[in-house]
């Protein structure tokens, strides 16, 4: 793949699919499920709890998706940890 210029992007938390390899380019989107530890159900809720909007943070995530973090797969770079302003 790699000699035909084809490459993989990194996990994306807003295009991602949940089961199937995106094609961007030349290069490849991997899905949720390619993930290490990620099942179909979890992917799937992550599609489904992204379509009602963009996450604000990594805790409104884990509320809507009801999922384990994402964290290691570095797809959570854009996202703050909680939901609260820190006052100082």
């Amino acid at each position: 793949m790699y000699l035909r210029g084809i490459s993989f992007l990194p996990v994306s938390l807003y295009e991602s699919d949940a089961t199937r390899f995106l094609i961007k380019g030349k290069a490849l989107l991997p899905p949720f499920v390619a993930l290490s530890g990620m099942g179909e159900s979890h992917a799937k809720s992550v599609c489904e709890a992204r379509q009602k909007g963009a996450f604000s943070s990594v805790e409104e995530l884990r509320q809507r998706a009801r999922l384990p973090l994402l964290r290691r797969a570095g797809c959570l770079y854009e996202l703050v940890e909680h939901n609260q302003m820190p006052l100082y």
